[in-house]
């Protein structure tokens, strides 16, 4: 389990909370809160163009529009816990460029949001039978947080080209810090060997990015992605317990997210 890894960036805690309330009580839903184009350094932009500039929402219309479990099958989603929740003032980088990566890493809407709405999604694990021992399902919790997957999601609403000004922060950001970074959040320090740029798609432009993390000799895959629709950027980030990391951000949280954007 690359659980010293995933640490660094604060996810452990509330992810294993998550987890455990998954396996005991099953993949149902229960939570009531949720064009490719042109490709270019793993991102896609829409043909359409803008008509008007955006209007920020407020965080009551924001919440409504936050993927929750009914909105798509597979994962539990629950709000974000005080815990998970960071100051950017609290995250820095030796790098200022990289900022903004580290900052979608800890459920932080780079730039200057109107409102922020954060949401913690993971994979539901196979759930065991329903004549499962007491000791069938103690083993079931075990391998869920053996292999649990784990997804961050911020919504920021932003006025004018508030977000699509966000997403170029995040774009440079992924180019700039291609040799890796260092960040620190409250006192907690990673290193960041190397960010790569992968293929996201979806709303009106979308980018991503595989973060590779190393801590004591330890490697981990962290994914992250954005998509604007809108005046709204929604981040993704992905970790996976398991020995190599997160393979990507699920493309089914973030269509089903982009969704119920509009």
């Amino acid at each position: 389990m690359q659980s010293s890894v995933v640490r660094r960036f604060g996810v452990v805690a509330g992810a294993v909370s998550l987890a455990l309330v998954v396996t005991a009580c099953g993949s149902g839903s229960d939570e009531a809160s949720g064009d490719k184009g042109d490709k270019a350094a793993g991102s896609t932009r829409s043909a359409a163009p803008e008509t008007k500039p955006a209007v920020a929402l407020g965080e009551a219309e924001l919440e409504k529009l936050a993927l929750a479990t009914a909105d798509l099958s597979g994962h539990k989603v629950e709000p974000a816990k005080p815990a998970d929740i960071v100051a950017a003032t609290d995250v820095s980088t030796d790098k200022a460029e990289c900022k903004p990566l580290a900052e979608a890493a800890v459920l932080i809407s780079t730039g200057s949001p109107a409102a922020t709405v954060r949401r913690k999604a993971l994979a539901a694990p196979e759930e065991p039978a329903a004549n499962a021992s007491e000791e069938e399902k103690a083993n079931a919790a075990m391998m869920a947080l053996g292999n649990m997957t784990v997804t961050s999601i911020a919504l920021g609403s932003y006025e004018g080209t508030g977000a699509k000004d966000a997403l170029a922060l995040l774009r440079t950001a992924g180019e700039a810090c291609a040799g890796g970074f260092k960040a620190d959040n409250k006192g907690a320090k990673t290193n960041v060997v190397k960010v790569a740029p992968v293929t996201v798609s979806g709303g009106e432009e979308a980018a991503g990015w595989a973060l590779t993390i190393e801590d004591e000799g330890e490697k981990s895959v962290f994914q992250v992605a954005a998509a604007r629709q809108g005046g709204t950027l929604a981040t993704f980030m992905t970790v996976a317990f398991g020995k190599d990391g997160a393979k990507e951000v699920p493309p089914a949280l973030i269509e089903a997210q982009l969704k119920k954007l509009g």
